[in-house]
């Protein structure tokens, strides 16, 4: 059954959007802002984390007792502070990318099973959490290939005026 979700995974992420080029001052503005999220991910600086907040993220699962939340529900930015130890160790794999500016592309993480890397691509259709058609968006992907215990984690970007905005996390056992 695992298998059959992360293949799921996989074909979603691959056939659901254009794969349309950003112009290169867009994928360098995208690079800029994503290298500041993942300094802020590392520092473990909430506070620089909010400009990347535009209101809430869908994704994020809290598990605190009372307070867990299913993934399918949005959190704000007050929950990401309230929670911020879950919130940073959920993107510790953002951070094992590394951006090159110069040719404004996201060098791919490989070590043993676990594989990420990151894309640009473009919503071909409205979706209710992401955003809508002709959307630039931002994507890391990673993926540990063990056989027997496959797991996902996506984590999803928008530029709005300019802005790289985080939306979305989507993690599969």
């Amino acid at each position: 059954m695992k298998k059959l979700v992360f293949i799921f995974l996989v074909f979603v992420s691959v056939f659901s959007f254009s794969r349309e080029d950003f112009t290169k001052n867009e994928k360098n503005a995208v690079l800029k802002q994503f290298t500041e999220f993942q300094k802020a991910v590392k520092n473990k600086d909430i506070k620089a984390i909010e400009k990347f907040i535009d209101g809430s993220l869908y994704g994020l699962v809290l598990n605190d007792g009372p307070a867990y939340r299913l993934n399918t529900e949005s959190v704000s930015y007050d929950e990401i502070v309230r929670y911020k130890d879950e919130f940073f160790e959920s993107l510790k794999e953002v951070t094992l990318v590394k951006t090159d500016l110069k040719n404004n592309e996201v060098i791919k993480y490989t070590k043993g099973e676990e594989t990420i890397s990151a894309d640009f691509f473009v919503m071909e259709e409205d979706n209710y959490n992401w955003g809508h058609k002709g959307d630039k968006m931002f994507e890391v992907s990673a993926f540990y290939n063990d056989p027997e215990y496959p797991s996902a984690a996506q984590y999803i970007f928008r530029m709005k005026d300019s802005q790289l905005k985080f939306i979305c996390i989507y993690s599969m056992p």
